[in-house]
């Protein structure tokens, strides 16, 4: 059976759908920054936001009152994933500090001016930001060297917590 449709009933279906995707596409892109929130748990509040893959996503987070840890990183890689969970793991369950983190991409080509402009030479590397600006880095020497070795918890969380807000001693 065949359905006669009016002009006015097609340009209003066409008119919701046309719209729907608009408010659709909006707020996909509106809402493209995500945050992985510690479980309500935790007290301090800190946020660990979803990977960086474009330059100009990181901007947003580096006007974050918050000191800021960008760590380097390459998607996959074993080494690298053992320094982005343990640094996750003392931002969300092991600190009482204040401190925000992302991740930076760099095996994404829109990530590659990073490096430079935030001096790292090695990856992964965490760089410590506050106010816009690189204040400290933190490298696993021992674990660059020998990539089946630990990372150095006691460290790593003790550098965290010197690059964290100052107001939280």
């Amino acid at each position: 059976m065949m359905v006669a449709f009016t002009q006015k009933q097609i340009l209003l279906g066409s008119g919701l759908i046309v719209g729907t995707a608009i408010i659709g596409t909006r707020n996909f892109w509106w809402n493209q920054r995500k945050v992985l929130e510690p479980p309500s748990s935790t007290k301090q509040g800190n946020r660990i936001f979803l990977p960086i893959r474009f330059e100009n996503e990181l901007e947003d987070l580096l006007i974050i009152k918050r000191p800021l840890l960008l760590n380097f990183t390459v998607r996959g890689d074993p080494y690298c994933n053992k320094v982005t969970g343990a640094l996750q793991r003392i931002i969300a369950y092991e600190t009482d500090k204040k401190i925000n983190m992302v991740d930076i991409e760099t095996d994404e080509p829109g990530t590659r001016d990073l490096l430079p402009r935030f001096g790292v030479r090695n990856i992964p590397t965490i760089v410590a930001v506050k106010k816009t600006l690189p204040v400290d880095q933190y490298v696993d020497q021992k674990l660059l060297e020998n990539p089946d070795g630990e990372i150095d918890w006691i460290k790593l969380k003790e550098w965290v917590e010197k690059n964290s807000d100052p107001s939280d001693s």
